[in-house]
């Protein structure tokens, strides 16, 4: 009998045990669970956001505007095959024996005046000429009240127009021309339609006076640098040809010369005529308008967006911690 009556009194004294749903057994919250938690804690996640609003639109306010100038160029009609196309289907292995270039592949001219375009040694000398490591290293930002750059007083002091940058090394106070090319081909870019063979060249910068100026300097000067290699090559391969015609007595062989002197004379005519000579300029650069970069009211809205789900898993995690202490 008193068995019975302890094990009733221990039945009694039992206190039921709730059963946990399979989200709170798996350590999950449910929508539900993650919705009033947000919303217990909606004040410090409001402030962390609006913190990361308010240091996104300071953010974006100190980049500076960058502008974007395009040229659309076209392979001039010589660089296409088409005045001595004929020649070199008829001469070409005999010219190539000799090492003379018909220039039959347009298409290699535009592929090599486009290297030449992106190559140190033409940017280099580009840079050089027109003095542009002070706007290309030290430049910070555009005025454009007073259409004037902006120098890093940190980097170039423009009193004494002198270069007082710490850099560590391989970099050096006085900035080499190399690295002004790094920087400068960071801002050129090109796009070539394999369709049309025309090619678009965009140059960024924070003036859009400088960008369109220094765009339209390019190309006249690329231009010009395969115009005089030009004649250079006419120049050696006729002297090449008056040899030949001087060793041989072959009637045929004499008149296949003579043909090959008068296509590089008439080559080396046609490139001091034209002032475009591989490329010729459909539209034109001109001062753009709109910046290109930044887009800050995307930045704000990323930034802001970044912040707000930075402080929802900080707040979850945070009650997380401490459902496990």
């Amino acid at each position: 009998m008193s068995t019975l009556t302890q094990e009733q009194t221990q039945e009694q004294t039992q206190v039921p045990v709730k059963e946990q749903t399979p989200a709170q057994q798996s350590g999950y919250f449910s929508f539900k669970e993650f919705v009033l938690l947000s919303w217990h804690y909606k004040w410090p996640i409001i402030a962390f956001t609006a913190l990361f609003g308010v240091a996104s639109v300071l953010i974006a306010l100190s980049i500076p505007d960058q502008y974007k100038a395009n040229v659309l160029l076209s392979p001039s009609d010589e660089q296409k095959g088409g005045g001595l196309a004929a020649l070199a289907n008829q001469f070409g292995s005999l010219a190539s024996l000799a090492g003379i270039s018909l220039g039959g592949k347009g298409a290699d001219k535009i592929s090599l005046a486009l290297e030449i375009f992106r190559s140190k040694q033409f940017l280099m000398g580009f840079i050089e000429r027109h003095e542009l490591l002070v706007p290309l290293i030290a430049a910070k930002e555009w005025d454009h009240t007073t259409d004037t750059l902006i120098l890093d007083d940190k980097d170039y002091d423009s009193q004494s127009k002198k270069w007082i940058r710490k850099v560590s090394y391989p970099k050096q106070v006085i900035p080499t021309y190399f690295e002004a090319y790094e920087a400068f081909r960071k801002r050129l870019s090109f796009n070539r339609d394999s369709k049309s063979g025309t090619v678009k060249v965009t140059l960024e910068y924070y003036s859009p006076y400088i960008a369109q100026q220094w765009l339209t300097l390019l190309v006249k000067e690329l231009n010009s640098y395969m115009r005089d290699q030009q004649h250079r090559e006419s120049a050696r391969s006729i002297e090449y040809l008056n040899k030949q015609i001087e060793n041989t007595q072959v009637a045929e062989l004499r008149n296949v010369f003579y043909q090959l002197i008068q296509e590089q004379t008439k080559k080396a005519m046609l490139a001091e005529a034209r002032e475009e000579f591989v490329f010729k300029t459909i539209d034109a650069a001109i001062v753009p308008e709109r910046k290109s970069k930044p887009m800050r009211s995307v930045l704000v809205i990323l930034f802001t967006a970044f912040g707000g789900l930075l402080s929802l898993f900080g707040v979850h995690a945070y009650q997380a911690l401490k459902k496990n202490r």
